[in-house]
Formats: C-alpha cells, structure tokens, sequence
C-alpha cells in the first residue's frame, strides 16, 4: 500500500509512487532496467518523420527521473514531462536541472487520463509513454492524447514485461522457475495493499500479459499504427 506524503496509507490504483525522495533508488532503478538504445529512439523519430511529423513540441507522460524527457529535448524544441507523483518530478528537477533553467523543458503535476487540460487541442507533435500503460486507465488516457496531438502527430507506447525463455530446451523448465521466483516476489505487496492498489496491480498484470495487446487503438481515432514486439 503507498504512503502518503505524512506516512499515512494509501489505497489506490497508483499503486508505483515514491514518496521518499531517494537518489539512490533512482540511480539504481536506471542502471537495472534495459536502456533504451539510440537505435530504438531513431526508429520512433524516423516513423515520425515518415509521416509528415514536426519537432517543434514533445509530452513525456509518466516521466519518472525524466530519461526519455532528455531524450525529447535533443530533437523537440519544446518538451513538457509529466508525472502525478510529486516525487518523481522532484527527482526529475534535480536531474534535468540545466533544461529547465533554458526553459527547453517543463515539469507538469498531472496524471496521464488529464493532460489534455493542460495544452491546447492539436498542440503536440509527439507523445511519449514508456512502461506507464500497464498502470493508467487506458482508454481515458488515449482519448486525452488524441486530443492534444496535432494531426499527424505521433504516440509512442512502450514496456518491457517479465522475461520469455524462447528456446524450446529451456522453456518447458526454466520459464516456471522464474514465474515462481517473481510470484513470490511479488505476492507479498500485492496481498499487503487495499482493493484498489489490488485492482491497480491486477490490471497491470494483466496488459503486461497482453503484451498491450488489450489496449484498442481504433482506426476511425488512430492510423498507421504499427505494434513491434521484440525478446
């Protein structure tokens, strides 16, 4: 169960929020996750400009300690990044600090299912969501990016799940053995949290399952959408 900024308990489906402001923790929660590889960034900036995209303004949703919102600010001459927790923005601040006083970025106190109200219909040229879609209601979150991205805009969702033994020698032993080893991980926070967090966790998991597969993008909001799934 989060806690709340005066250590009280928090039931909610926002169940991944640090209230701690805890460098270290942060530092190590970026060495330990896959990088995202310069190649990767190329092939979202070259769909992009494929289809007609400017760089003139980017929203990083869910920013965390900003990495993809620096990322934005090497191509986008405006960048905004966004997180509803207050903590995370806070790390973000001290590690973004030189973009902020350029005014190159912006840090934005808002939930991914509201930004909308915070730019202009047709605004943005790019919308980034990284490892935040197993955690947001979907659906509302959508409809707000259709309606801040400019026409021919574009929206790049990504997440990494649990890890897929692909060879058939390995899959039938191996894959169970780290199910296990995360299940038990795992199990404590889950049974430890209030129904909402469980609520929160259980639709994580399931469109982490899903490979986001679960999320429909319909073609009369959404075009040209391409789902790549690497292992």
């Amino acid at each position: 169960m989060a806690s709340t900024e005066n250590g009280a308990t928090e039931d909610s489906p926002n169940f991944f929020k640090r209230t701690d402001y805890d460098e270290d923790y942060w530092t190590n929660y970026l060495a330990a996750r896959p990088d995202y590889s310069p190649p990767f960034y190329s092939s979202i900036y070259s769909y992009h400009q494929s289809h007609s995209g400017h760089f003139s303004t980017a929203h990083d949703i869910a920013t965390g300690p900003g990495q993809v919102a620096y990322e934005l600010s090497t191509h986008f001459d405006h960048v905004t990044a966004s997180d509803v927790n207050t903590t995370h923005l806070a790390i973000a601040a001290h590690r973004l600090t030189p973009l902020l006083s350029s005014q190159k970025l912006k840090l934005l106190h808002s939930s991914a299912e509201d930004i909308a109200s915070h730019h202009p219909a047709s605004s943005l040229d790019m919308i980034t969501a990284a490892e935040c879609l197993p955690l947001i209601d979907a659906p509302k979150a959508l409809s707000e990016f259709s309606t801040a991205l400019k026409p021919n805009g574009t929206l790049a969702i990504w997440f990494y799940g649990r890890p897929i033994f692909a060879e058939s020698e390995y899959q039938a032993t191996c894959q169970p053995l780290l199910n296990s080893i995360l299940d038990r991980s795992f199990a404590p926070l889950i049974k430890n949290n209030g129904p909402q967090a469980q609520k929160g966790w259980k639709r994580g998991m399931d469109r982490m399952a899903s490979f986001l597969d679960d999320i429909d993008l319909s073609p009369t909001e959404w075009k040209c959408v391409e789902r790549w799934k690497w292992n």
